[in-house]
C-alpha cells in the first residue's frame, strides 16, 4: 500500500473520493498517534468557501456531532492569497485552533502535524476529509495529497 493518497473533492459536495476516504479510515482506525502530512498545490485555491470556515482533512472523532462531541482534526482554509492549516480540537462546545501555519498558494507546499487519540478517550473513529464548514461548501473542484504515518 502506498503511503499517500490524492484527496479529490468535487464541486458542491463535502465528500472526498472513495479511495481517500478508505485510506484515511484504514490508516487511522487502529492508531493512537499519527503524523499527518498535507501537500497542496495551486488548485487548493478552489477550496475557498467565501468565508473563513475551516475544512477538515482527517483526524479522530467520537461519532456523530452532539453536544458532547470530541474531535481532534487537521483543518485548512483559504484566506486571501494564503492557505492556513491548524490542529482543530473540539471538546463538547469548546473549540480550539492550535499550531496555525500559513503558506502561499502559488506553489506546492507541505505541512506536517502530529495528532493523538488520548488513552481512554471517546474519540474512537477516524474522521475522513470533509469539505464543509458551517454549511458552506466549495463551489469548484480541488484536491491535495495526504500522507498518514
Amino acid at each position: 500500500m502506498k503511503n499517500y493518497v490524492y484527496v479529490k473533492h468535487k464541486a458542491n459536495t463535502p465528500w472526498p473520493n472513495f479511495a481517500a476516504a478508505w485510506y484515511v479510515w484504514w490508516r487511522l482506525l487502529f492508531k493512537r498517534k499519527a503524523r499527518v502530512t498535507i501537500t497542496v498545490g495551486a488548485d487548493i485555491v478552489n477550496a475557498s468557501t467565501g468565508t473563513n470556515m475551516w475544512l477538515k482533512s482527517c483526524g479522530f472523532k467520537s461519532g456523530w456531532e452532539t453536544k458532547t462531541n470530541n474531535e481532534t482534526l487537521i483543518a485548512y482554509r483559504i484566506v486571501g492569497p494564503c492557505v492556513e492549516f491548524c490542529r482543530y480540537e473540539r471538546r463538547g462546545k469548546k473549540i480550539s485552533f492550535e499550531d496555525e501555519k500559513a503558506r502561499g498558494i502559488g506553489r506546492m507546499t507541505s505541512v506536517t502535524y502530529e495528532i493523538e487519540r488520548p488513552k481512554g478517550s471517546a474519540m474512537r473513529w477516524p474522521a475522513i476529509s470533509w469539505s464543509e464548514g458551517n454549511g458552506k461548501i466549495p463551489t469548484a473542484p480541488f484536491g491535495y495529497f495526504l500522507e498518514i504515518e
